[in-house]
């Protein structure tokens, strides 16, 4: 698709980051077998997460319906491009950080900050 659209939409340049972010991601995956470090996991995981909502706001941006005078536009682009992704990955951080809570049996005062964040 970004190949096709990119040019159009103005996301090249995000749809890079998005593939560094996967390439960084699947670098820090453990070896069958190694232990892994979940930090370095859930970081990975949280560069594509973010990455992903980069691009999906370069293709909000670029697609200009976030400017459509049509009120029906915009609410459909703001639930799909904007609310949507930004609850998937809040879940996803919540939810990393409390599977490493789970596995330490506590959760570091930096986890909980983010939490609470």
């Amino acid at each position: 698709m970004n190949a096709e659209y990119g040019q159009i939409l103005g996301t090249d340049k995000g749809f890079k980051e998005l593939l560094d972010a996967v390439s960084k991601a699947q670098g820090v995956q453990p070896a069958p077998g190694a232990k892994a470090d979940p930090e370095l996991v859930y970081q990975g995981m949280i560069g594509v997460s973010r990455s992903r909502a980069n691009l999906l706001d370069d293709v909000t941006d670029g697609s200009g319906l976030a400017l459509d005078p049509e009120m029906a536009s915009y609410y459909l682009i703001n639930a799909v491009m904007v609310q949507a992704p930004e609850i998937i990955q809040n879940t996803n951080e919540v939810r990393g950080l409390v599977r490493s809570a789970l596995k330490a049996g506590a959760i570091l005062p930096a986890d909980q900050a983010r939490l609470s964040g």
